[in-house]
């Protein structure tokens, strides 16, 4: 399997309004913070108002995911949400009890994965979202 499949990066003190960047302050690198795979929770769908122009609307998927690789800074299970603009939700997010009953565990890794913090808040970004062909057994080792 090659590097290429798991997540990547876009460019770019312990808090609990921010503790991503607290655990990035340490190590310069918000991949090695949450990792480079996760376990999807859910999603939904997200509208607002866009801030230039009022008559129009952005659509974003959020995607929730839980951090499952033991390489990761922030603990096990943490859940973090990933939003990406224009995006829709994944297949598998759309058969929510699945994953809620956990009868189902998808892996997935995000292209081009921003962290961003404005007004004291936090929050990450991405450019697209994928499915891995993996056990969660095996995501924990990355």
């Amino acid at each position: 399997m090659s590097s290429k499949e798991f997540s990547t990066e876009a460019e770019q003190i312990e808090s609990k309004s921010t503790p991503i960047l607290s655990k990035r302050l340490e190590s310069a690198s918000v991949l090695s913070v949450i990792g480079k795979v996760f376990i999807l929770q859910g999603g939904y769908i997200d509208k607002s108002q866009d801030f230039k122009d009022k008559s129009k609307i952005n659509t974003s998927a959020i995607h929730e995911v839980a951090v499952i690789s033991k390489n990761a800074k922030l603990p096990l299970a943490t859940r973090l949400q990933v939003k990406v603009k224009e995006g829709d939700l994944l297949k598998e997010e759309k058969d929510a009890a699945s994953l809620l009953l956990g009868v189902k565990h998808v892996v997935v890794a995000f292209d081009e994965i921003n962290h961003w913090i404005y007004n004291g808040k936090e929050g990450l970004n991405a450019k697209s979202v994928r499915v891995l062909n993996m056990t969660p057994e095996e995501a924990m080792k990355i």
